[in-house]
């Protein structure tokens, strides 16, 4: 823990900044969807649409192999990081373009809760291909997903599904105003609030914002703060 944060020239201006940011009730404007973005290792069409979503949305787009590097070097498993996946996206997109997206669009269909967040891009020259893919996971996302059904386009010009997929998230900008009374139990406001707390006292250590939240939020867990 930084030996600032404990300073009696510091301690009034913590104090007063936790008592700010302690809330019953945690009202949260309109959020910046959040996206998750599968594709191939230094796939071009995931990049083309990472920037597209960068430049022409308000999204917040994060590629899913940065969460699976998490998971070859700490003490997590699959499973859970699926369930960070579902509680902290808003919509998770999979460009299936290899061998990886097909495991990871197999194993993300499996998890209700993400399954109903998927949206598949499928080259189109397997759109009528009696394949497990598509017999299988496809099916089942397109009956469940909130942005369904699956997307099939050419993958050398994936920009030309930006139409379709914005058309997909246009209700996730239609969203106004949210409370949350339990901020311990959202972790996507949560991530929320360390973000505007780390903008407000940044740069800070884990250590540092764990102290934070466990003086403002009530009933919350700070062991894991580092993956949120």
């Amino acid at each position: 823990m930084s030996e600032w944060l404990h300073h009696p020239s510091y301690a009034r201006q913590r104090d007063a900044l936790i008592e700010l940011f302690r809330e019953n009730v945690y009202t949260f404007p309109k959020l910046r969807p959040v996206v998750f973005l599968c594709g191939a290792v230094g796939s071009q069409s995931r990049d083309r649409i990472a920037q597209y979503l960068r430049e022409r949305t308000k999204s917040l787009v994060f590629y899913a192999d940065e969460v699976w590097a998490r998971l070859a070097s700490e003490d997590l498993n699959a499973l859970q990081m699926e369930d960070h996946f579902a509680e902290l996206s808003d919509i998770v997109i999979i460009v299936v373009e290899s061998p990886g997206t097909y495991c990871e669009l197999g194993a993300f269909s499996l998890s209700p809760s993400l399954r109903k967040k998927l949206l598949p891009l499928i080259d189109t020259s397997y759109r009528n291909v009696p394949s497990f893919i598509n017999t299988g996971p496809v099916r089942w996302i397109n009956k469940e997903s909130k942005f369904a059904p699956a997307l099939y386009g050419d993958h050398k010009i994936i920009l030309s599904l930006m139409p379709e997929i914005e058309k997909r998230m246009f209700f996730l900008r239609l969203r106004g105003t949210q409370q949350v009374s339990n901020i311990a139990r959202s972790p996507k406001h949560l991530l929320f609030l360390i973000c505007d707390l780390v903008a407000i006292i940044g740069p800070a250590s884990i250590d540092d914002i764990r102290y934070y939240l466990e003086k403002i939020v009530n009933d919350l867990s700070v062991g894991d703060v580092a993956e949120i």
